[in-house]
């Protein structure tokens, strides 16, 4: 369920949960930055008897660099609702557009899918990094790209869906590193 509900007090200015959602994205964001950048230089190298790795090719990896992700404001998303319950992508997008997000789109689903999950994110080669950005905000959402030639997304409420990840969860989501594959060397 949503968090959202309309109240009979009548309309209130949604800029402080704004202000208060960019403050918490800007919070987490500065103390992933610190987190991260905690033990760098602080590391004591010890002598090694034996390895089957090279120190270069050790080196190498570590030191990739990260893919930029962007910026909820540049992320243009069409909220779909693929459930019978009414008015579900209505109050998803409002959520969206409080953590900054630009909302386009609002209706059920254009495909007519039912959709199991919790949501289905589709989008085009342009947007598959926004992609990465909207899918961090639902747990376990499935990747869906297509042909389309701009970088939108579509954010299609599944079935599953209860609520959104909070930010925290999905600060987390994004600024989790893949797990190795293979050998490390």
């Amino acid at each position: 369920m949503s968090t959202l509900s309309p109240t009979s007090a009548g309309r209130r200015s949604p800029l402080p949960a704004v202000l208060a959602v960019v403050l918490a994205l800007a919070i987490g964001v500065a103390g992933g930055w610190w987190f991260a950048g905690r033990g760098k230089g602080s590391a004591v190298a010890s002598p090694t008897t034996s390895t089957s790795c090279s120190t270069h090719a050790s080196a190498a990896k570590t030191t990739a660099k990260p893919i930029a992700l962007p910026n909820p404001r540049t992320i243009k998303v069409n909220v779909y609702n693929a459930t019978a319950r009414r008015g579900l992508a209505r109050a998803t997008s409002l959520e969206l557009a409080a953590r900054a997000f630009v909302v386009e789109t609002v209706a059920n689903d254009p495909l007519n899918k039912v959709i199991q999950g919790t949501a289905e994110i589709r989008y085009g080669p342009r947007g598959a990094r926004a992609a990465k950005v909207v899918a961090a905000q639902v747990p376990n959402p499935v990747m869906v790209p297509d042909t389309r030639k701009d970088a939108s997304v579509d954010f299609v409420v599944g079935e599953l869906f209860s609520s959104l990840n909070t930010i925290v969860q999905a600060q987390a989501q994004l600024t989790q590193k893949p797990s190795p594959t293979g050998t490390p060397c």
